[in-house]
């Protein structure tokens, strides 16, 4: 088969869940069959740029060099983790189709690139699979968190989602001059910007009520499958109008050559580890807070955040005992789990099926979660860690330190996790969904 994937980042330069599961899929269909990658990178010179990683061949697209997307007389620009019209990319895109000739097209992420590729994959009568890695489809910030950092429990209050991206900054003014005789001067910073920002204000609405619902819908009719990773994300997807017979539940995988048969290392103190984006919406505020007044344990932190953002959160830290450790390679993190007894997930946002948390359980590691989204499906209370009430320092607190106070339970709930799905396993899953696709639905004319 001819397989075209499709993601929103790629690595090296982006390590997240969805990312690491792309390349390991991708990885595996290739010892049968030919993978090509679809994916953005802003830092290209160009807008775009074909190469390989690791034997996968790629077409990298730079969003802001193709940004050929919708302005107002080219005084307002938008942000791009919020339109979802590129024209540049749609064209590379569609270009690439005509050279690869893909049978099936399967999308991992859209966000940041265009809405309009899964329309030019049906264009071509190309079989299309979605997987849903997180809330993007029924939440433009896909984690249904708001300005505040607060979960948003009502994901149908359209007034609400004006709000929230009006305060984001779904577009921003660029630079304004006008031409005088001999000179260009700034214009005035009241009539036009005022005009201006209303003008941003109605687009917004536009966008909310009318240009998105279209394009979602839009990709609910045309996709052919949509997999679910979890069966909360399941309920949802269905609740919120994708056909039952569309969508599927099916568990990822993932790939083990770094975590299999690893040893534990012995520690005086039990380790508890944090392993991911630290931001905001992942609850490092809420993990530090709780953490800060705990003397006879360790917390270490793995993941990328900002300069900034890093003062700002070592502002937050009392406790010596709380260590950040900022990025690390992916093929290390069999090493980081030896060093670790206990992950803590303390998420705010509605997470799907966090590949830390997968990990954690390849490794034998009990983990503590928020009792939210997919994580409360995949941590089972009381058997393969804690559960602690989402956003509440001290329920989490109280967790960490039952596992302090009975270390014995760390032994215990690591051998109750079960065997995690291997991403070989998942590959036979995913090839059975292809070939049933190419042989039933509409035929590409490559084929």
């Amino acid at each position: 088969m001819r397989i075209l994937q499709v993601v929103h980042d790629f690595l090296p330069k982006a390590m997240g869940g969805t990312e690491i599961y792309t390349c390991s899929l991708s990885k595996e269909l290739s010892k049968h069959h030919d993978v090509y990658l679809f994916f953005k990178d802003t830092e290209i010179d160009k807008g775009f740029k074909k190469g390989h990683f690791e034997d996968l061949p790629f077409i990298a697209v730079n969003t802001n060099k193709c940004d050929k997307r919708y302005t107002y007389f080219g005084l307002i620009k938008s942000k791009i983790y919020f339109i979802d019209i590129n024209k540049g990319i749609d064209k590379i895109f569609q270009a690439l189709i005509e050279e690869f000739n893909p049978q099936i097209i399967h999308f991992q992420h859209l966000i940041g690139l265009s809405m309009n590729l899964v329309n030019i994959a049906y264009k071509y009568k190309i079989p299309i699979v979605f997987t849903v890695h997180d809330y993007w489809l029924l939440c433009p910030k896909a984690h249904f968190v708001d300005n505040n950092n607060v979960l948003c429990r009502d994901s149908n209050n359209d007034r609400k989602c004006i709000k929230c991206l009006n305060n984001k900054g779904l577009y921003r003014l660029k630079k304004i001059k006008i031409f005088q005789p001999n000179t260009y001067i700034a214009l005035p910073k009241n009539i036009i910007k005022i005009i201006l920002n209303l003008t941003i204000k109605i687009y917004t609405i536009y966008y909310v009520f009318y240009f998105r619902p279209k394009m979602i819908q839009d990709i609910i009719k045309k996709v052919d499958i949509f997999i679910a990773p979890s069966k909360k994300l399941k309920s949802k997807l269905v609740e919120n109008g994708v056909p039952t017979k569309k969508t599927i539940y099916i568990g990822s995988g993932i790939d083990n050559s770094n975590l299999k048969n690893i040893q534990k290392t012995k520690s005086k103190q039990i380790r508890f580890a944090f392993i991911g984006s630290v931001s905001i919406h992942k609850g490092i505020k809420i993990l530090i807070e709780s953490f800060d007044t705990i003397k006879d344990a360790v917390l270490k932190i793995y993941g990328f955040t900002s300069e900034e953002n890093k003062k700002e959160y070592m502002n937050l830290v009392k406790n010596k005992n709380i260590h950040f450790r900022g990025s690390f390679e992916h093929d290390e993190i069999g090493k980081i789990f030896a060093k670790t007894d206990i992950l803590i997930v303390p998420s705010i946002c509605m997470e799907n099926s966090p590949l830390t948390i997968r990990e954690a359980f390849m490794s034998r590691t009990p983990v503590i979660a928020s009792d939210i989204g997919g994580l409360s499906e995949m941590v089972h209370d009381g058997k393969t860690g804690l559960l602690f009430k989402v956003g509440d320092s001290r329920d989490l607190f109280e967790k960490i330190k039952y596992f302090i106070n009975n270390p014995s339970e760390v032994e215990r709930m690591s051998k109750e996790i079960k065997k995690v799905k291997a991403i070989g396993e998942n590959t036979k899953e995913i090839e059975a969904i292809y070939k049933d696709l190419i042989s039933t639905t509409r035929v590409s004319k490559y084929v």
